[in-house]
């Protein structure tokens, strides 16, 4: 079986990566809070989890390692992934793993939406990556 991975965004270096768990709450008032936008709309996110060492170059194998697959259209994501370096937001990829979405913005971004098949293996590990930093 042909597997193919997301093309035009891996991720190389990094120099600050975070874990953004979002609410689903929008921002009502302009409060200086932590924010992703999903589909337009700000949200508010959790205080973010800081990956240091071994957890980035974790994060950054699955992220290279996740196969395409087919969407829905629901994008509800519970958690995003901010990197940064030179102190710029390279990349914000907000992650659903209902609708097989990623959304990208940040200064590296080509493309706007990926899929990815969120039920394989390497989809599953980056889920609970990202969920046992925020039980």
């Amino acid at each position: 079986m042909n597997v193919e991975k997301l093309k035009g965004t891996e991720i190389d270096k990094i120099e600050s990566l975070e874990i953004l768990c979002l609410s689903g709450r929008p921002v009502t008032e302009d409060k200086d809070v932590d924010t992703v936008r999903v589909l337009g709309e700000k949200q508010l996110c959790l205080s973010p989890y800081l990956c240091l060492g071994s957890e980035v170059t974790e994060i950054r194998a699955l992220w290279n390692a996740l196969p395409y697959s087919d969407q829905n259209r629901c994008h509800i994501p519970k958690f995003a992934l901010r990197i940064t370096t030179n102190n710029e937001i390279q990349l914000v990829a907000t992650i659903c793993w209902e609708c097989n979405n990623i959304h990208l913005s940040g200064s590296r971004v080509v493309e706007r939406l990926r899929q990815f098949d969120g039920s394989s293996e390497v989809g599953q590990q980056l889920l609970n990556f990202c969920s046992n930093k925020f039980v």
